[in-house]
């Protein structure tokens, strides 16, 4: 009932943020569309799940600050503070801008390759398997049995590589939205990444890339243009792929992860493809309702990537430490929202969405005023919000640092040149 109730208020939310900013590409209204998506998926499928209504309510109550915070954030924009720049003004800049991600998406991508090769050169020394392509699909096993006993070292050249997936990422999302490459070339990082999903058994690799090349997709679509009708048509169709999609990669990628030589009961495939993908509303509700709100981490859960490099914190292994039971399985997602708490309790989780929610619009207001300089910012606002059924994006340094490469190249005085791939 209570999953319902919040659907119910999160449809409305929509409706009426729709109604204001007569567009899908608001950032605070994607956050309310996917997490209205999420919920009423909740409340048809996981019935069997347990929810308890305080977590669920304060994940309502969330959205609804960052809804607040980006209706204020509009005011600039509203009342002609930032007035639109000229198209030739525009056109300009997009040209030099769209020629350093040609250069950086290319750079990437060749690099992300290279990264590929040498990962599995170098576990087929490590493991000393048979050089064959049937032991690839031994190494998902390999490589989980090593990370979840705390036993795994990847040399830190083949790191640092396989962070370029992200730059990628964001450089193919942003061409191709704009129609600078063709469209099919999504499926390049897309590609590369399953392969890095499938060989090192992780499936946070794949839903970082394609979270990655929507953020910087939805960011450029902000841009002012003339004749495109059918944004929220494209959205949708999107959106339903990879509804049918993600399902398949979770679990293959699971399977894998167990061994080739485990039992594929599809039965139990679906229902841990299920908790993961679904089951974080559930876990975090169980986790608030017995939370003490004691201790303040003051940032080494929303920022825990950071806060490590930094010397300031140890970074915990996957998602959480600690399991919840969901349905006929158990995960450790908890959404982004336990860090934010965990961090800041509850008046200073409630001001820092407020303030997401304020700056996400303010930079949506200048994207669609003509500034390309905040496309890659406002992208890392949508990646946030596209990741927060999960964890905090700020976690996992990796896609941080492709969003600091994504920005940095943005500016690079270079010629204009308009297309390498039509």
């Amino acid at each position: 009932m209570i999953l319902m109730l919040n659907t119910f208020v999160l449809l409305w939310l929509l409706i009426f943020l729709f109604y204001l900013v007569r567009t899908p590409l608001f950032a605070p209204l994607i956050a309310v569309a996917v997490w209205c998506a999420y919920y009423l998926y909740n409340t048809i499928m996981n019935q069997d799940f347990l929810f308890f209504s305080a977590g669920t309510l304060f994940i309502l109550f969330a959205l609804i600050l960052v809804s607040v915070g980006g209706i204020v954030g509009l005011y600039p924009f509203k009342n002609g503070h930032w007035a639109p720049k000229e198209t030739s003004h525009i056109n300009a800049v997009l040209e030099s801008t769209f020629t350093n991600w040609h250069y950086l998406a290319i750079g990437s991508l060749g690099l992300t390759a290279i990264g590929l090769l040498g990962l599995i050169r170098y576990s087929f020394e490590e493991y000393q398997l048979f050089n064959s392509i049937l032991s690839l699909f031994l190494l998902p096993g390999e490589f989980s049995t090593d990370r979840y006993g705390g036993a795994q070292y990847l040399p830190i050249e083949l790191k640092l590589l396989s962070y370029m997936i992200y730059p990628s990422a964001l450089a193919v999302g942003a061409l191709t939205a704009k129609n600078y490459w063709n469209g099919k070339t999504r499926l390049i990082p897309i590609i590369l990444a399953l392969a890095y999903g499938m060989i090192y058994s992780s499936r946070t690799v794949v839903i970082l890339t394609i979270v990655a090349m929507i953020s910087s997709d939805l960011a450029v679509r902000a841009l002012p243009h003339e004749g495109k009708k059918n944004d929220l048509r494209n959205i949708l169709i999107a959106g339903t792929g990879l509804i049918l999609v993600f399902p398949i990669i979770f679990i293959g990628l699971q399977w894998l992860r167990q061994g080739v030589g485990a039992e594929f009961i599809m039965d139990d495939m679906i229902q841990i493809a299920r908790s993961s993908m679904t089951g974080s509303i559930s876990a975090f509700s169980q986790w608030f309702q017995q939370y003490n709100w004691q201790d303040y981490g003051w940032g080494k859960h929303t920022f825990a990537g950071p806060f490590e490099l930094l010397g300031l914190s140890t970074r915990e292994q996957g998602f959480f430490l600690e399991f919840s039971e969901v349905g006929a399985t158990h995960i450790n997602i908890y959404t982004a929202f336990r860090g934010l708490i965990q961090d800041y309790g509850f008046l200073g989780s409630s001001l820092m969405l407020f303030i997401f929610g304020l700056i996400s619009s303010m930079l949506y207001g200048k994207v669609k005023s003509g500034s390309v300089a905040a496309i890659p910012l406002l992208a890392i606002c949508n990646g946030w919000i596209l990741f927060s059924p999960f964890i905090s994006l700020f976690v996992n340094n990796s896609i941080l640092t492709g969003y600091i490469i994504f920005f940095s190249v943005s500016f690079l005085p270079l010629e204009p040149h308009k297309r390498f791939i039509d």
